[in-house]
């Protein structure tokens, strides 16, 4: 486990950090530390934690996806949630994604043969998929105005059947 201080104790060798250092790159400097004290050490390291977050688009249905395998890609990150529906547009993906403590966005297109490719897209652990929604602006208003209509209709339904028993 990787303590708060960005250190990781270790058997034999102590203290290392492993921060901003790929799966590779940790295998790479572990087997070099266990060299000292083993014949040609072999290192398979596994993260448990790797998750994204994912907004598909439709309201407010974000999810956390672990990302069980190393080479877990953008569109199976989405395949995972759901896939992209009707809500939402699949040319308006942002990838969002920290380096180096800045947030950087990348807008994908996966209407494009070219942004398909750039679905194809390595996720890394902590990014951020955001799948822009469909506006739907009739429905919203018929939201709003549907109470309104059913208040006028009962209200006119109540005159005119005054009026009928009246006359």
């Amino acid at each position: 486990n990787i303590r708060k201080d960005s250190l990781v104790e270790l058997p034999i060798i102590g203290e290392v950090n492993l921060v901003e250092k790929s799966i590779k790159e940790a295998e790479v400097l572990l087997e070099e530390l266990y060299a000292k004290y083993y014949v040609d050490p072999y290192i398979n390291l596994r993260v448990n934690s790797r998750r994204v977050i994912v907004f598909p688009g439709t309201g407010s249905s974000a999810q956390v996806v672990p990302l069980q395998y190393n080479n877990t890609t953008l569109i199976e990150a989405l395949a995972l949630v759901g896939g992209i529906t009707g809500d939402s547009k699949a040319q308006r993906i942002k990838l969002i994604r920290n380096i180096k403590g800045n947030q950087e966005v990348y807008l994908i297109d996966l209407s494009t043969i070219k942004g398909l490719r750039d679905g194809s897209t390595i996720l890394q652990s902590n990014d951020i998929i955001y799948v822009e929604p469909n506006p739907r602006y009739a429905r919203e208003i018929l939201q709003d105005v549907t109470p309104i209509l059913s208040l006028i209709t009962a209200f006119t339904s109540i005159v005119t059947t005054y009026y009928i028993i009246n006359q």
